[in-house]
């Protein structure tokens, strides 16, 4: 139409159509499910009786996600592990998983069990990091 401005690539104003839900890619979340259904395929075709990964790291990494839970419901201090127990300030003696609490503490809140909320936390964490590719 004549008098009528058209917008161009590169300016601010916005299409119908054109949020960022519309722009979600779609096959790549389809390729996230896929490979997630076959990479945890063991832990979520068995009810989660399983773990992912090495058993004794594992292990320690639950542990761990669970001294950070304690420590939220100030229940444990942040610094002192009960892993290390008798020694005190240690807690940079092994990882920390501080950002994996972004999903862990929750789905322990909810009511799943320390394992199944780690399973849970490392799905999550691969949807994070195929949305962020």
């Amino acid at each position: 139409m004549p008098g009528t401005a058209q917008p161009t690539i590169g300016s601010n104003t916005r299409l119908p159509g054109n949020s960022w839900w519309s722009r979600l890619p779609v096959p790549a979340l389809v390729v996230w499910m896929l490979g997630a259904a076959f990479f945890f395929r063991q832990p979520l075709f068995t009810g989660f009786d399983s773990i992912t990964g090495d058993s004794g790291d594992a292990r320690l990494i639950i542990y761990l996600h669970e001294h950070w839970v304690q420590v939220l419901q100030a229940n444990a201090s942040w610094r002192d592990p009960a892993f290390f127990f008798p020694a005190r300030g240690v807690f940079g003696y092994s990882d920390t998983f501080v950002l994996n609490e972004v999903f862990y503490a929750p789905l322990r809140l909810i009511g799943l069990d320390q394992f199944v909320a780690y399973e849970w936390t490392l799905v999550l964490l691969t949807l994070v990091g195929c949305l962020g590719a």
